[in-house]
Order: C-alpha cells, then sequence, then structure tokens
C-alpha cells in the first residue's frame, strides 16, 4: 500500500482504532518529509465527511496526477468502512 502520516501524538482511542485500520491496510505509519509527499504516488486527506480527498499542491507547488493510486486507495479506504 504505502506510507501513512498523521499527528506525531495520538491521545484518543478513536484516533488509535484510525491508525490501527490503516496498518491493516498495509500501510506504514511514519512522519513523512516534504520531499516524500512530492515523489510519492499521492497525497490523500481522510476525513469521515468527506472520506478521502486527493490534494493536488502543497505550498503552491503542484503535485504529480495522483488520479491512479487515489482510485486505488479509495477503494481500500472505502473496503474498509463500508
Amino acid at each position: 500500500m504505502g506510507r501513512v502520516s498523521g499527528p506525531s501524538i495520538v491521545d484518543t482511542k478513536p484516533a488509535l482504532a484510525e491508525r490501527a485500520r490503516w496498518v491493516l491496510l498495509g500501510a506504514k505509519i511514519e512522519t513523512l518529509t516534504a520531499d516524500d509527499l512530492f515523489s510519492g504516488d499521492g497525497v490523500f486527506v481522510a476525513s469521515s465527511g468527506r472520506e478521502l480527498t486527493r490534494v493536488h499542491a502543497l505550498g503552491g507547488n503542484e503535485l504529480p496526477d495522483s488520479t491512479e493510486s487515489h482510485r486505488e486507495v479509495s477503494a481500500a479506504y472505502e473496503s474498509a468502512y463500508r
């Protein structure tokens, strides 16, 4: 799957459960650098309201197209929550 970055401090049971679900999807939880974000297969934000949203730019700099990665990660995300 890939790497997932999140807050370095997990202080709630729901946040811990969320991270555990990502690990079950095959993701590694680790801190990422800006270079990691620009060289990866995509940058996505997960939330309960919008589910999985693709990030198109960081700091005014366009990210590479991640349409296919978004499709794959969205399918895994949806199967874990539905």
